[in-house]
């Protein structure tokens, strides 16, 4: 379903070459960075793969590979039990890695496409993702005792990610040089197309982005940025990833990356990353078509001075809070949603989120939710399921059942365990999203059975769209302190969509790119086009 076609019918009649880029190619969702027990890290590769279906059309597991300068630098000095776990890792790797070939090879069809990875950390040129073209790629030989191990060098060196079968993408990149963040100076854009700019570690799209860095390993720095690279002149798309550490791809609120392509098979994955039609999501999927002179993101323009036109897109699953146009790292333009249209109408279309959680802390919820709409249409769901998180890899994660959301019939229905949010800034909840149609008396009904402190506790509720347009409602399933529902307000479709179409002028080179905010605090970020 391309979301930007069906909503923006009238401006796109006008604009032919955009409308039929359009038509051929749909915005699908990936996470290319991640972790399970295959190296270090926790949970199976088949719970991984289980929980990557729910969300993604095409994703990696990623193995921690290598680390060459690990003890290269004495001022830099490493707790021995962290050595430790990262040597171990990586020789677990090795041994796995024919499985994993075997597993991600019987996983791939139709429409969910698997890439292998493995992952290098390096202190000099800071952490890079190996995305491999094909799923019978093997690891890089092991270097001979004795020797340096330069396989990091050489890839980010002399690969041509446009020829080879290697995709090297730099993540965590707002580290301080030195300390695993990127290295600029060393940074090669045709050996790596692009870079990963949100995960776990925060956001690093520039050093005021409200998503902090909060690891182990430390703040953001200075320039190590995408708009600290883009100012030097490199040219490269914007992925974001969960980077987690528990067998949760695209787990909800961490990093997914959004990728403009004609087909869900591999070659066109394949080519639609190398050509940066990318765009960086905290959070839910939010389809943002970019254009300039009619051309799509990640586009290399010839600059013919003067002035470009600059159209763009937006379609949100929340409230859009607002839109800017960035050119030269500078914002330009700013847009929000023009909402007057739909005030008058008597049909109702929208979002409608739902989810569970709270309560005492690791307290177990079990939940058992079914949720439908009654007189009125369900359109579509989009799930917002989280794995546990983990900020110390040595933090050693329950082992407990992968939330799982589905719709069957006309019902969407979520399984999961909550045990409340284990800080008042980690949301430990679970959920999904809803587009609904229909009137004023349209209800959303709930019904929910769960588990908490060895008693069966079952509850139904219902909610008039007319009463969710005032504003959300919060139940609790057994008094003060229980796990809790929240239903969120009813945002009308107008609240979530932009568009923009504004005249660039520019005589030397340049580059822009979009950031958009939903109400939610989801932010998307697309790659730039240069011109």
């Amino acid at each position: 379903m391309n979301r930007i076609l069906q909503n923006f019918t009238t401006s796109l009649s006008r604009r032919e070459q955009q409308r039929t880029w359009l038509e051929k190619n749909n915005l699908f969702l990936g996470d290319i960075h991640n972790h399970c027990n295959i190296s270090y890290g926790y949970g199976k590769l088949e719970n991984a793969i289980d929980f990557a279906k729910q969300q993604l059309d095409f994703f990696s597991v990623t193995g921690h590979f290598a680390w060459p300068d690990m003890e290269a630098f004495p001022d830099r000095t490493i707790p021995p039990e962290v050595v430790d776990y990262h040597k171990k890792g990586f020789a677990k790797l090795r041994k796995n890695w024919p499985e994993y070939m075997d597993l991600m090879q019987k996983t791939e069809k139709k429409d969910f496409v698997p890439f292998l990875s493995y992952e290098f950390h390096s202190f000099f040129y800071g952490d890079y993702t190996v995305v491999c073209k094909y799923l019978n790629e093997n690891l890089p030989a092991e270097v001979s005792k004795g020797k340096d191990d330069t396989r990091l060098k050489e890839l980010i060196a002399h690969n041509d990610a446009r020829e080879s079968n290697l995709l090297p993408i730099p993540h965590h990149i707002g580290y301080k040089s030195g300390y695993r963040g990127i290295n600029w100076e060393e940074f090669n854009d045709q050996a790596s197309p692009l870079v990963e700019i949100c995960s776990m570690h925060g956001c690093a799209e520039s050093h005021e982005s409200s998503l902090e860095y909060l690891h182990t390993m430390g703040p953001r720095n200075k320039f190590n940025t995408m708009q600290g690279g883009l100012a030097k002149g490199n040219i490269f798309g914007v992925t974001a990833s969960t980077d987690h550490h528990n067998a949760s791809p695209g787990s909800y609120g961490f990093g997914r990356t959004g990728l403009w392509v004609e087909n869900l098979d591999r070659r066109t994955i394949w080519e639609g990353l190398i050509g940066r039609r990318t765009i960086a999501f905290t959070g839910d999927k939010i389809d943002v078509a970019l254009f300039v002179d009619d051309m799509p993101m990640g586009t290399v323009l010839e600059n013919r001075g003067g002035s470009h036109a600059l159209d763009a897109y937006i379609a949100g699953l929340d409230a859009i809070e607002k839109v800017e146009v960035v050119k030269d790292n500078q914002v330009i333009h700013t847009a929000r949603p023009l909402v007057s249209s739909l005030m008058d109408n008597d049909t109702l279309h929208g979002f409608v989120g739902l989810c569970v959680g709270w309560g005492k802390k690791y307290s177990p919820c079990d939940w058992n939710v079914q949720v439908a709409v009654q007189q009125g249409e369900l359109l579509s769901y989009s799930p917002r399921l989280r794995g546990e998180d983990m900020v110390d890899p040595l933090n050693i994660p329950k082992d407990i059942a992968k939330p799982h959301c589905f719709k069957q019939e006309d019902c969407i229905h979520l399984t999961c365990q909550t045990e409340g949010n284990t800080t008042p800034t980690t949301n430990g909840t679970q959920g999904f999203v809803l587009e609904v149609q229909g009137t004023a008396d349209s209800v959303v009904s709930v019904q929910i059975e769960a588990v908490w402190n060895g008693e069966v506790i079952t509850k139904k509720y219902r909610y008039k769209l007319q009463d969710l347009q005032q504003g959300p409602e919060s139940e609790y399933i057994k008094g003060f302190v229980s796990p809790a529902l929240f239903v969120s307000e009813f945002v009308p479709i107008a609240k979530s969509l932009v568009e923009i179409h504004e005249d660039i002028v520019s005589e030397g080179t340049s580059f822009v790119y979009l950031r958009v905010f939903q109400k939610n605090k989801d932010v998307a970020y697309s790659s730039p086009i240069w011109f």
